[in-house]
């Protein structure tokens, strides 16, 4: 049980409208509970921190979160504590793992199933949720995961948070899939990259959805009927090379393979009533360039406090922010009575 503190609560209300459980509650019982929704993207998803603390900002509050694959990741982080600043030590802290190279060449296997063992990936995941259950988040939380063993999708909102963290960010592969009872999962982005209509599912009224998949690429490209490796190697170093320079690696390739069949629900995602769609510039990131970190945050920081200031500017997010300011006006003026 968390300790209670009623005076650092009522100061951190202010500042976090995360915080407060009763105007939470209020929220779902009144059907106006607000949702975000995070997308995959690999490191482009770091991005995902800055948009959350543009929200926090702004005084929108947030009561469940949904991600897939690196958005499962920052959203698990985010709903562990409802609170960006330990979000982001915990996140750093996995992706100066993952910039590592070498832990990448230590975990190196035989590629029957993957290139990498994923030991060192499981590491990293267990270290920043260790044994939290999902269910013992502060925010109601949900991640999808692709089931390849019966070909569909995955909800999880129960269990331990890092295994099923884990199989939602496992790019085919890179990472073994992670077995649960017998059954294989993988990346859930394979099946849907912005799982917004689950969102709905759960009673969501707002619905922000933050997606940082990459965009496509359209560029034709001639190379013959065979790829030498060690050519796309020679030719990044040449200035004058334009088809080999360009070619994209494995894990790109992989990502885009995860975006392909979820276009379609990413349409239909956009035409959610009361949902506002937000897409950070982060495409000129890689999806493993984890060492950009700050970099990448700033991005989606500067375009999530840009893009808020012209929803509020238009009206757009009146409803939301002054039902807000009303909770936390009555929280300011609420005292204590005295015992008779």
């Amino acid at each position: 049980m968390r300790p209670s503190n009623s005076g650092h609560k009522a100061a951190t209300t202010a500042l976090n409208p995360n915080r407060n459980d009763f105007a939470r509650l209020a929220r779902r019982l009144t059907g106006r509970s607000v949702g975000v929704v995070l997308s995959g993207g690999g490191a482009r998803g770091i991005a995902h921190l800055g948009v959350i603390r543009a929200l926090e900002e702004a005084g929108i509050p947030v009561d469940i979160v949904g991600g897939t694959s690196m958005g499962a990741f920052i959203g698990g982080l985010y709903s562990r504590e409802a609170d960006q600043v330990s979000a982001f030590g915990r996140a750093k802290m996995f992706s100066g793992r993952m910039a590592a190279k070498w832990r990448m060449v230590w975990d190196f296997t035989y590629p029957v199933t993957s290139w990498t063992t994923g030991h060192e990936f499981n590491r990293g995941i267990w270290k920043c949720f260790s044994d939290t259950q999902i269910q013992d988040f502060w925010l109601s939380y949900y991640c999808n995961t692709t089931n390849i063993t019966f070909s569909r999708m995955e909800i999880h909102q129960m269990g331990y948070a890092w295994r099923y963290i884990r199989a939602s960010m496992s790019l085919s592969g890179f990472l073994p899939p992670l077995c649960d009872e017998g059954h294989m999962l993988v990346d859930g982005g394979y099946m849907d990259n912005l799982p917004v209509e689950y969102m709905v599912s759960l009673g969501a009224d707002t619905i922000f959805a933050v997606d940082v998949g990459s965009d496509d690429d359209t560029t034709l490209r001639e190379y013959g009927d065979s790829l030498s490796g060690w050519l796309v190697l020679l030719n990044r170093w040449n200035p004058f090379s334009s088809v080999y320079r360009t070619m994209p690696n494995l894990a790109d390739l992989q990502s885009r393979l995860a975006y392909v069949s979820s276009v379609k629900q990413l349409e239909g995602a956009k035409a959610t009533p009361g949902l506002f769609y937000l897409k950070p510039p982060v495409q000129g990131f890689g999806t493993l360039e984890f060492g950009r970190f700050q970099e990448i945050i700033d991005v989606g920081y500067e375009y999530g406090k840009a893009i808020l200031a012209k929803w509020e500017k238009r009206g757009r997010l009146d409803k939301l922010l002054a039902a807000t300011e009303k909770v936390q006006q009555r929280a300011a003026k609420r005292v204590r009575r005295n015992s008779i």
